[in-house]
């Protein structure tokens, strides 16, 4: 059986470091400038809707690029599929929405919080000292509180990295008062509560086209946007 050498493990050492650490090229401090982040996903809610969340995806990818970012979600029979690609230097959010035959487009400025997003107006984000290692990156505590519906205080903890270099990445979220990449969180999009936590962070090019709009999307406003997501629902 062939024998890796002890030159062979380092390198395959220095692979598997540079595949999943935070860190930059040469040892720098500066962050993964390219790549994709990986997350896993888990639905809260009650257990009547536990039948729906077998059939929503577990993962979802988000690639970065010259601060730009795109992810997609979607059911796993692939009937609907929405798309969201941040465009820095436009300071554009575009929400691509794929329903069978029918494409949509909708364009939200990035430094205006997000429709899709459930908004908290009375949140609270108090950022800590406590760090803890998500996906190979020192992230940041945060704990956030806010008021329910029924005026109960509710809480919980989300964690934020610098290892990773995606600016204004949390303007379009209900957390822009937190600097850096949100690695771990929960948020409600399309009124359906998730929690994220970044399991894998992989550092590769990404091509400069991935961030482009399609052309051949029906650009529409936000008021049919909504139409369109609560027929979804």
């Amino acid at each position: 059986m062939h024998m890796l050498t002890s030159r062979g493990w380092w390198l395959l050492m220095l692979l598997m470091v540079a595949i999943f650490s935070c860190k930059g090229p040469s040892g720098t401090e500066t962050g993964i400038q390219e790549g994709y982040i990986e997350y896993q996903v888990e639905y809260q809610g009650d257990s009547m809707k536990d039948f729906i969340h077998r059939f929503l995806p577990k993962t979802m990818k988000m690639y970065f690029r010259d601060n730009n970012t795109r992810n997609s979600i979607s059911d796993l029979a692939g009937v609907v599929k929405f798309t969201h690609i941040k465009q820095q230097q436009a300071g554009t959010y575009t929400t691509l929405v794929d329903v069978f035959d029918n494409q949509y487009k909708y364009v939200e400025e990035n430094d205006q919080p997000s429709i899709f997003f459930q908004a908290r107006p009375n949140m609270d984000i108090q950022r800590t000292s406590q760090m803890k290692t998500i996906a190979g990156c020192n992230s940041r505590k945060y704990n956030v509180e806010y008021n329910d519906d029924n005026g109960n205080t509710r809480s919980f903890p989300i964690y934020a990295t610098h290892d990773i270099h995606i600016k204004d990445f949390t303007d379009s979220t209900p957390f822009q008062s937190v600097d850096g990449v949100l690695m771990e969180f929960q948020l409600s999009i399309y009124d359906l509560p998730m929690k994220l936590k970044a399991k894998r962070v992989v550092s590769q090019e990404i091509p400069e086209d991935y961030f482009k709009i399609p052309s051949e999307y029906k650009k529409v406003n936000k008021e049919s946007i909504k139409k369109i997501i609560e027929l979804l629902k």
